[in-house]
Formats: structure tokens, sequence, C-alpha cells
């Protein structure tokens, strides 16, 4: 009888034993199983279209990128103002002085400039760029000291001289579209992935402490692809219609320094940026750039609470 409960409390030992092994394999194979979403799929940028009028339907915006000395220049306030009013004679929808702005689309927005030169008595010399397609005349524009409008309407018809056609509507079709690194990530799901199987000491959900001009209040997920450490965007950037849930914003590179990594940052644009550096600490990480302010970036997810594996 002694011998059986013996056996019997082996047997039921061995079973505890299997289970709990088995129990740690599997999670085992979880924790290192590459998840679906770790493929990482490159999005190339569409060609830019190769004609005047096309690359006008893609866009909505005028950006005039002269300088706010040659703007607000006395000589040539009225000659801005014209070219201004003449923009929208053409088609566009918004006008704006200065290349900060940021729509919710890069691709809608057209860098512009003007050149010309003055005397006390004439506008000459007089030429317009649009992103790289120029036009000149020349056709002088009298100045009339005691009349602004008919000042600007010598102007304007200098310009309709170099460009006499109309924007045709706007049409998404003839829009850039920039390159994307995509993946299907999502806040939900990585989460979800991380309450799961865990996550080492850096990977989590991170958000900007501060929104600056220069620096969205981005907020990001560290993830280990492969071996290597990738942001991955889930919100915050200004022009939400270039940037989409799950797309790569970083890639991370290791120094001979722990914690402290190089990163290839994508800008606004896409720009790859390897001007980068990311600290981590305990509490989340600095990301520094030589031409740029430290912003920190606080870690939201896992809470505090949770185990690390």
């Amino acid at each position: 009888m002694k011998n059986t409960k013996t056996k019997l409390t082996l047997l039921v030992i061995s079973i505890c034993l299997l289970i709990g092994i088995s129990f740690f394999v599997y999670k085992s194979y979880l924790s290192d199983k590459p998840s679906e979403c770790d493929e990482i799929i490159d999005i190339p940028q569409s060609n830019p279209p190769e004609d005047f009028e096309t690359m006008l339907a893609g866009v909505k915006y005028a950006v005039v990128i002269n300088s706010i000395e040659d703007i607000n220049n006395e000589n040539f306030h009225i000659a801005f103002e014209a070219f201004v009013e003449f923009l929208y004679e053409m088609g566009f929808e918004g006008v704006v002085e200065g290349n900060n702005y940021n729509p919710k689309k890069l691709g809608e927005r057209l860098y512009v400039n003007l050149s010309l030169s003055c005397n006390y008595y004439n506008y000459y010399n007089i030429g317009m760029n649009f992103a790289g397609f120029q036009f000149s005349t020349d056709k002088i524009a009298n100045r009339v000291y005691n009349s602004n409008s008919t000042t600007k309407e010598n102007l304007k018809q200098a310009f309709r001289d170099m460009y006499k056609g109309k924007k045709a509507a706007f049409d998404t079709a003839y829009t850039i579209q920039f390159a994307k690194k995509q993946t299907c990530w999502t806040e939900e799901k990585l989460k979800s992935i991380m309450q799961k199987q865990g996550c080492d000491e850096i990977e989590g959900i991170y958000e900007s402490s501060k929104r600056k001009i220069s620096s969205p209040k981005y907020r990001v997920a560290v993830r280990n692809i492969k071996g290597i450490y990738y942001l991955i965007y889930l919100s915050g950037a200004d022009n939400t219609g270039d940037w989409n849930e799950g797309e790569i914003k970083a890639t991370l590179e290791s120094t001979a320094i722990p914690m402290l990594y190089k990163a290839y940052w994508l800008m606004a644009n896409k720009y790859e940026n390897d001007n980068y550096y990311i600290e981590f600490e305990k509490n989340g990480f600095n990301l520094n750039s030589n031409d740029r302010d430290t912003t920190f970036y606080i870690k939201m997810f896992p809470p505090a609470s949770n185990k690390k594996r």
C-alpha cells in the first residue's frame, strides 16, 4: 500500500514537472516566434510628374520661399503682393510665405520663388520658379508711385506673359506619395503582444514630452525585429496624410556605449537623417541631434508595475 502511494506521488510530481516544462518551452517559443507584423514592406516614392500642368494638378498650396527680408523690402513688397494675387488667379487654394508651412500632406504643397530687379521707374529681369520649372520674361513692369493697384496690375501682366494657363482641379492621382517602410503594427497589437510575451528593458511605447515647431509630439514604439531595434510610428505627425500607423520612424544602431544608439531618423518628409542619437534610461529616452534641441520621450507602456521578461 505504501509503495502504491509513493508511486502515485512520484507520478503526480512527474506530471506537474512535465506540465511546467511544457509551459516554459511553449512560452519561450511564443517569445522567440516572429510576428507577421515584424515584416517590413518597402514602398517606394511615386514618380514625380514630368510636365508642369500635371505637377500643378497634384498640389493645392503654393509656398513662397523668398526670404522675409526680400518680401518685406520696401522696393519689392508690392511685387510679392502682386505675385500672391497671381498665384490665387492661377488656381491655388492657398498661398503662404515661408517654407515652414506644413499641410496634412506635404506633397500637396509647391515651393515657388520670385526673382526680379528694380530701379526708380520699373521692375525688370522678372522670373518665376515653380519647383524647378522656370519662367522668365523680357517684359518690364512700370512702377506707378501714386497707385499701388496699377503697379500690381503691371506686374501681374508680366507674370501672365510668362504663364497664361490656369491650374487644373486638384487630383490626388498626381500628388507625390513619399516612400514608406510599413509594418502592420498598431498600438493595440503591440500592447497585446507585450502583455502576452513580455519585452526587454527598452522595448515599449514612448511619447514625446513636449511639442515643438521643429518636432511634433510623436508617439512611437521600440521593437526588436530580428536583432535590430526599430522605432515604429504610432501617432503625432503634423502631416498625418504622409504617415500611417506602423511605419518605421527610425532604425537604431548599437554603439560602444551601453544604452546609446545611433538613430537613422526619418524626417516628416521621409528624408533619412543620420544626425540623431538615442540614449535610453529608466523612464524613457533622450533624442539628441546636432542641429536640434534634445527631446525627452517618456515611457508609457508597459506600466511600471509590469515585470519584464
